[in-house]
């Protein structure tokens, strides 16, 4: 049996969509080498040429994702296809292959109907966070993607967060299959973590990673570590971002390390005694995975999927959507608190253990068998 995975990027490349193809690709390898199925890959990147730019000045400057793209990527897909003739295809993106005949599935973290429903829910954040997004638009591009669900085989989604916002945008709940995600350490895998331990009196070590530093929410942890500062606790900050403020680095309780490999992430997520992540929308951050596989409990917004992986009073703490600095700071002393610490520390190993590429590319492989075939 031949499987194909297409995207809009290489999946080869370990920096594209924050590892997770590369990951899922090297898992599918491996699995594909054990029941001697054949794997092949394509990249529908548009090129960098006059004719790209022309596109792009005709739909718009706002128009340049992933749904815009495809009537144009989409053709060099089909092309693809037909000339390798995969048995089922495995889509990062919205392709439409429906005249190929090729079974076609999608995995996906979230759809356009769901920034609609965030900016509908909580407008105020919105307008903050993402100020270009606009109904109007995302549901034009909602519009253009549209068949190319409704026709795909199936749709693998990252989280029931996600196969919920596909329900509610019509797609029938038998094609939908939650597989989730897993950390993307790419062959470096932590080995022999053992839970950690936080004394009364020790500095408190945050980390943070990810960017934009405003979407992921980067101010909310600082103006919740000055609070902890200011009543009389030892904190440290530390940032892997690529976008710190420059006021945000020139704190004397920050350190940031800017945009970091695996290697640097290990050390610090090693270092670090607690993984704040107060994003404001975030379908399914791997790095919360990444803070637990290395015994680190998570706090996190309560947004988006989040609840399916850090669980308050287990592995970590979660910060109420509309959540303040204060509430914040309150809940990094009681993830930090001696007393349970620990058991915090080692039910993020436990958890993080639950999630696995080579599990996921396993239940994909089945699944396409059983609804593709």
């Amino acid at each position: 049996m031949k499987i194909g995975i297409a995207a809009a990027f290489k999946v080869q490349n370990p920096s594209a969509w924050s590892g997770t193809p590369f990951s899922l690709y090297t898992a599918f390898a491996k699995l594909c080498e054990k029941t001697g199925d054949e794997l092949v890959t394509f990249s529908a990147r548009l090129p960098q040429t006059v004719w790209n730019e022309q596109v792009r000045r005709r739909i718009g400057q706002r128009a340049r994702g992933q749904a815009w793209r495809n009537k144009y990527t989409s053709k060099a897909v089909r092309a693809w296809v037909r000339q390798e003739k995969p048995d089922f295809l495995l889509q990062f993106g919205g392709f439409d292959v429906a005249a190929t005949g090729v079974p076609a599935f999608i995995y996906a973290d979230m759809n356009y109907g769901m920034s609609r429903a965030y900016i509908r829910e909580y407008p105020l954040l919105a307008a903050v966070v993402y100020p270009d997004w606009e109904d109007k638009q995302l549901a034009k591009a909602q519009r253009a993607v549209q068949p190319v669900l409704e026709n795909a085989a199936g749709i693998f989604t990252m989280s029931d967060w996600c196969r919920r916002g596909f329900i509610d945008i019509g797609i029938p709940p038998e094609r939908l299959h939650t597989v989730y995600a897993a950390p993307n350490w790419h062959g470096a895998e932590p080995q022999g973590i053992v839970p950690k331990d936080h004394k009364a009196g020790d500095a408190i070590r945050i980390l943070f990673v990810g960017s934009p530093f405003l979407n992921k929410g980067g101010q909310t942890l600082i103006e919740g570590a000055m609070l902890l500062l200011s009543a009389g606790h030892s904190v440290s900050v530390h940032i892997a971002c690529k976008d710190t403020p420059e006021e945000v680095k020139a704190l004397p309780f920050v350190t940031d390390h800017g945009f970091c490999g695996k290697a640097q992430l290990k050390a610090l997520y090693q270092a670090a005694d607690v993984f704040v992540m107060p994003t404001y929308f975030d379908c399914f951050p791997i790095v919360v995975l990444e803070a637990m596989s290395m015994a680190v409990p998570v706090i996190a917004r309560d947004v988006c999927s989040l609840r399916e992986t850090v669980h308050p009073g287990k592995n970590g703490a979660l910060l109420r959507t509309d959540g303040s600095p204060q509430e914040l700071a309150s809940l990094i002393l009681q993830v930090t608190d001696p007393a349970v610490y620990t058991d915090y520390s080692a039910n993020a190993v436990e958890s993080a253990e639950t999630y696995s590429w080579d599990r996921i590319a396993e239940t994909m492989l089945n699944t396409m068998r059983e609804t593709g075939g």
